[in-house]
């Protein structure tokens, strides 16, 4: 009789989540997120964070559980904790999600649309970036002509994690955001810096 082979741990823990998605007691907190089982890849479980990683926990934070894929296969876990956002990898092994998006602006010459967190990700239909990885910005971003982001806060972390970069990407926001993000810099630069590309 053939054994069977166990599943890969990541594998494993995305099933158990899948299950813990399910429970009735959790219908209501999804619906007050938007989510439905019928949507994009996502499950659920309850989690302990220690710096960029966490591990599932019983008793822990809720949060959302997202797939990196590289190739087809599941490579790392991504928690997104609902209360905060706050995000965390498995294994610390992911750079971001939805990088076929950043290779397609790269390629097009195209804006790239870059999320906060999976949440917004996942409710824009996945089209676009989240960054997991601040560490490797620069690397994510070489290329990227121009990144439209969802929020201030995270235009101001673009242009933070960017600053060393011989061409930085433009950042874009929507009109009232932008003049927000432009006040924002303002009291923390000498000058307004522009909101395109080059060294600043």
């Amino acid at each position: 009789m053939q054994t069977r082979r166990p599943l890969p741990p990541l594998l494993r823990e995305l099933l158990h989540a899948s299950k813990v998605a399910r429970e009735p007691r959790l219908e209501g907190v999804l619906a007050t997120l938007g989510l439905t089982h019928e949507g994009p890849l996502w499950r659920f479980d309850f989690v302990d964070f220690t710096g960029p990683t966490y591990r599932p926990l019983l008793g822990g934070d809720g949060a959302l559980i997202v797939p990196v894929f590289d190739d087809g296969l599941i490579v790392d876990l991504v928690a997104c904790r609902v209360i905060d956002r706050r995000i965390a990898t498995r294994h610390g092994a992911a750079r971001a999600l939805g990088e076929d998006w950043i290779d397609r602006a790269i390629l097009h010459r195209t804006p790239l649309a870059l999320f906060s967190d999976p949440l917004h990700w996942l409710m824009a239909g996945r089209h676009g970036a989240v960054v997991l990885d601040w560490r490797k910005a620069p690397f994510l971003f070489d290329g990227v002509e121009a990144v439209a982001c969802d929020s201030p806060a995270l235009a101001s972390r673009v242009r933070s994690a960017t600053h060393q970069m011989t061409k930085r990407p433009q950042i874009r926001l929507p009109h009232h955001m932008a003049i927000r993000f432009t006040n924002l810099c303002s009291r923390s630069s000498p000058s307004p810096p522009a909101l395109g590309g080059g060294r600043g």
